[in-house]
């Protein structure tokens, strides 16, 4: 798929997930999307084969579908406004009528359309949020008994469609059907797979980030550090690790609560983030602890990195209930080796820092 298209159809399947309060609710606007899609699709065949038919009757079940096609564009379009109950009615509505306005018009249960009223009693479930249950019955009743009613009476096509009647034709629709509800079938189990797939790669993500910082982990480092490692021995660049403390971090915490605590820490990370060039990496893990990564980067450039994010906690205090917070760090700093593990950087990098706390704090060694 170009990546254009590729970005449009995410676009849409996507719509409104930022509005979703959990990962089911995303899930079902995920289906829901992807059921407005199948429906225009489906629309789209249809059509294509009533209008070649040239029909005056099957013209005008095309004619019928106008209000169905705005139906379904309008589905991610209210779902991105967070509207996610109308959008799924909307659906089910707009579903229900593609089906039904042209057998009543045109092919009556000529052509066994009323099977699909089997596939939308069933479907609600998929789209429909949590605590909408009425809805979910209501549709599915009234979709079999929609079935029920045609397979029991039926329903004469118009007469113009009965001389248009071949084997090849009833063949040709026949096989439509089935292969539209293939497709729905297709598309919702593309959507499980899919929303799967986001999930796993969610929970990689948190897996390897710090909840409170959103700055990678203990974990997430370990991975980082390990790419890194590998393309500097293959590459022959260098590559620095720094270990950083918060000075005096206990005090502040016993001064202004733990609370304060925290934004203390989320605004080192902050600052790290700011000052750090991309592909560098700000970790945090401990209590007030952070490591640095930074690949292909020699150590006076690091040095100078270090000082630009010391500097800049000096010069941009934290503002609290019109206090000026101004914590400082110790940072140590070593370069890793090809052959150095995460543990052994670690604990160098550890030594330097201790000795700039010896040293009189706020400072870099290493």
């Amino acid at each position: 798929m170009p990546p254009r298209l590729k970005g449009l159809f995410l676009a849409v399947v996507h719509a409104g997930h930022g509005a979703a309060a959990d990962n089911t609710a995303k899930r079902k606007l995920l289906m829901s999307n992807v059921g407005a899609l199948i429906g225009l699709v489906s629309l789209l065949g249809y059509d294509i084969v009533y209008f070649l038919s040239g029909s005056p009757a099957a013209l005008l079940a095309v004619y019928t579908h106008a209000p169905c096609y705005l139906g379904f564009l309008l589905v991610p379009v209210i779902n991105r406004q967070g509207h996610f109950f109308l959008a799924s009615w909307l659906l089910s509505a707009s579903a229900m009528l593609s089906c039904l306005l042209p057998m009543l018009v045109a092919f009556g249960t000529l052509f066994d359309h009323h099977y699909y009223f089997i596939l939308f009693a069933i479907t609600p479930i998929a789209v429909f949020q949590r605590g909408h249950e009425a809805s979910v019955i209501a549709l599915a009743l009234f979709n079999a008994l929609l079935f029920l009613w045609f397979k029991t009476h039926g329903w004469a096509p118009a007469p113009e469609i009965l001389d248009l009647v071949s084997p090849e034709t009833q063949a040709r629709l026949n096989t439509m059907l089935a292969g539209m509800v293939l497709l729905t079938l297709a598309g919702f189990f593309w959507s499980f797979d899919y929303f799967t797939r986001l999930s796993e790669a969610t929970l990689a993500a948190l897996s390897m980030t710090d909840s409170l910082t959103q700055s990678a982990n203990r974990r997430g480092l370990a991975q980082s550090f390990d790419i890194e490692r590998r393309r500097a021995t293959r590459t022959q660049s260098p590559c620095v690790l720094a270990l950083m403390d918060i000075d005096l971090f206990k005090q502040i915490n016993d001064r202004h609560g733990h609370d304060v605590g925290d934004r203390v820490i989320i605004h080192v990370a902050e600052q790290c983030r700011q000052h750090l060039r991309a592909g560098s990496l700000v970790a945090r893990i401990g209590g007030d602890e952070f490591a640095l990564l930074l690949p292909e980067t020699s150590r006076t450039e690091a040095l100078d990195v270090l000082a630009r994010i010391r500097h800049g906690l000096e010069t941009t205090p934290l503002m609290l209930h019109g206090s000026a917070i101004m914590p400082t760090v110790s940072i140590g700093l070593t370069q890793v080796q090809p052959d150095m593990s995460l543990d052994a950087a670690l604990k160098a990098a550890d030594g330097y820092m201790y000795a700039a706390k010896a040293a009189g704090r706020n400072r870099v060694a290493g």
